[in-house]
């Protein structure tokens, strides 16, 4: 029986591996019949921008990877609209059809995603809470029985001042 899954991705396209990794275990897991939804969050909507130029740091187009999730019958994409106003992105600008959603429905999303396969959620905190809001954006949306994982700069988040 497939799981329902939801994957957040708050990562630029590029910087780091996280959007990749991401869009890597998206595929694998449609792979394997699990049904897929994608929530884009803050810097994460930049994966979705069309016209992306990759080739002069020599990766791969972040895009192009989204683009085939149809075929993996991934087509549940989300992304809020204040995310997109506050990086001056209009919808015209993104390269995939997304549905748009208020921030203050993205609770809803992940609390509808816990109830269907009662797991906890992991969060990955990676920069430093003193470079991005990530953290806190990932404090907004957890709830009591959540896990944190703090990586390379996101161990700052536990130092003394």
């Amino acid at each position: 029986m497939p799981k329902k899954i939801l994957i957040i991705q708050r990562s630029a396209p590029y910087g780091s591996s996280l959007a990749r990794e991401g869009i890597d275990y998206v595929l694998t897991s449609a792979a394997y019949d699990q049904d897929i939804s994608l929530l884009f969050l803050g810097d994460g909507i930049f994966q979705l921008l069309a016209n992306q130029n990759s080739k002069d740091i020599s990766l791969k187009n972040q895009l192009s990877a989204l683009e085939v999730l149809p075929l993996y019958d991934v087509e549940n994409l989300y992304a809020t609209f204040e995310d997109l106003n506050d990086r001056s992105i209009t919808a015209d600008q993104l390269g995939l059809k997304v549905k748009l959603i208020k921030r203050e429905d993205v609770h809803q999303l992940i609390d509808l995603a816990r109830s269907c396969n009662g797991v906890l959620m992991l969060h990955l905190i990676q920069k430093s809470p003193f470079q991005t809001s990530c953290l806190s954006e990932c404090l907004n949306i957890a709830k009591p029985d959540d896990q944190f994982l703090l990586m390379q700069d996101g161990v700052y988040a536990i130092q003394k001042k």
